[in-house]
């Protein structure tokens, strides 16, 4: 954190933009230099930190792959379900300004749902611990919420605090064929009876 705050410190110094790339898995160009912006890789910031069993939370660095983030919940019978094609190169930096969804944003959310407290340097060098962890905390506004899915704009990302999910049980899938709209409100409809 103290070296991005550095660089920060030295590009207002000289009047430079800053541009933060995670992985480069994006569709949308946002870590692309077209106006002569320099370009802060997170790569080499990968590193898994503290992990607190009881709040099932994990610490790391912004350049954390999303799939070593999964694996390291699984080695502890735990599960990250933010899930993407790319999970093998994007990272959680990333995907963090990006409110990155993935394959299984219906069932768990977005990213934002799993962020826990984030640290962050402004774009005046301002390093910020926003939430560390809290659930609850009416000190104020939610700076955390702000920074999640504004693609750097507002700052960059250096470290993360993770909720992790217990793993899932005994997931079944079923693709079932309708002939109209009612006749899936209808199987919808005992399906959920059958439930409560």
């Amino acid at each position: 954190t103290e070296q991005v705050q550095a660089i920060v410190l030295l590009a207002n110094e000289h009047n430079v933009v800053l541009t933060p790339s995670g992985g480069r898995t994006g569709l949308s160009a946002g870590a692309v230099a077209a106006n002569g912006e320099i370009v802060v890789s997170m790569d080499k910031m990968n590193h898994i930190g503290q992990f607190y069993p009881a709040d099932r939370m994990v610490e790391i660095e912004a350049g954390v792959v999303t799939q070593q983030l999964q694996q390291f919940a699984e080695s502890k019978d735990l599960y990250y379900p933010v899930d993407f094609a790319s999970a093998g190169s994007s990272q959680i930096g990333g995907n963090i300004g990006t409110n990155a969804g993935g394959i299984k944003v219906i069932r768990y959310g977005m990213t934002r749902q799993w962020i826990m407290g984030l640290t962050v340097v402004t774009g005046k060098g301002d390093i910020l611990q926003l939430n560390r962890g809290m659930v609850k905390n009416a000190t104020g506004y939610d700076l955390r919420q702000l920074f999640i899915g504004s693609e750097g704009t507002l700052g960059l990302v250096t470290h993360a605090q993770i909720k992790l999910e217990r793993q899932p049980q005994d997931l079944n899938v079923m693709v079932l064929g309708m002939d109209s709209f009612n006749d899936v409100m209808n199987v919808l409809s005992a399906f959920q009876a059958q439930i409560d």
